[in-house]
């Protein structure tokens, strides 16, 4: 003969095996992906920081012809975005140090720069390029008088002496202003440096 249950003891296991027990499961099953997603996220970021990340923070203007071919590549990558490009303009154009705008900062530091040792070497070419601007210059007057020179066949003194003051001021830029391998750098890639300014 069976014996009677009382009705406490069956609601309970009703209420065990039909609330308790899904409620368990659910709760067991969100705890573990719980666990799974934060362990990703937190290695994902420990990766992130603990990587090496080499980041030319330096402020000088010395110049050194890879780390300026770098720079010219991180300029025409920034180019490629219309925003950051306007923001890499309106930053480089400004003074010395110059609030870098956040988004800029965040891409310049992923392309391994520190927003004002980028901003000093993007200064430097500016100044090189303006002393490349001036030898230029020079070079298109002496060419311009010895044309004038020839057509007029014969040696005007003032002309010569014209062709050889400029040919001293051009040496005196390229022995004190410029660098040989900076001018050859800047007559290369002028054309990078033009889209920066105003």
């Amino acid at each position: 003969m069976k014996k009677k249950v009382s009705k406490k003891i069956k609601l309970w296991r009703v209420f065990r095996r039909k609330l308790l027990k899904p409620i368990g499961i659910a709760c067991l099953i969100s705890f573990m992906i719980y666990l799974i997603v934060g362990n990703i996220i937190f290695y994902k970021k420990l990766n992130d920081y603990d990587k090496p990340h080499f980041v030319i923070s330096r402020i000088t203007n010395k110049f050194d012809e890879i780390e300026y071919m770098h720079l010219l590549l991180c300029i025409q990558e920034i180019g490629k975005n219309k925003k950051l490009n306007d923001e890499l303009i309106g930053f480089v154009n400004g003074g010395f140090p110059n609030p870098c705008p956040r988004d800029l900062k965040d891409e310049l530091y992923k392309m391994n720069w520190e927003a004002q040792a980028f901003l000093i070497r993007v200064k430097k070419l500016f100044l090189m390029y303006r002393t490349y601007e001036r030898i230029l210059r020079i070079d298109e007057t002496i060419e311009f008088l010895n044309e004038e020179n020839k057509r007029l066949k014969f040696a005007e003194e003032t002309i010569l002496l014209q062709i050889e003051n400029l040919n001293n001021e051009k040496d005196l830029l390229l022995k004190n202003s410029i660098l040989p391998s900076e001018y050859e750098f800047i007559k290369e890639y002028h054309g990078i440096v033009l889209k920066l300014k105003y």
